[in-house]
């Protein structure tokens, strides 16, 4: 079950008139968890995520890029598929 059927999960039991304690008992979810989408949902009309939120990448898209690749490569030696030789990093 994805996070953004669970919180329209708890936005429709709101809406069909269940209480706080019986939305946490339906759902398992915490009392916090089910008042912060029940009120986002009324403030925003909508239970996404909001754009930008959550933690910041550290990496740059370049050094991620660098960083994947170099796992791709390891991988293929560890697995036999290059050889040594052929290293493109």
């Amino acid at each position: 079950m994805t996070a953004t059927y669970q919180r329209l999960e708890v936005v429709a039991l709101w809406n069909a008139g269940y209480s706080y304690s019986q939305i946490e008992d339906q759902t398992g979810k915490g009392k916090s968890y089910v008042y912060k989408w029940v009120q986002r949902h009324e403030q925003v009309g909508s239970v996404e995520r909001q754009v930008g939120s959550g933690r910041p990448q550290k990496l740059t898209p370049e050094v991620l890029e660098e960083v994947l690749d170099s796992a791709l490569v390891i991988l293929h030696l560890m697995l036999g598929k290059i050889s040594p030789e052929e290293e493109t990093v």
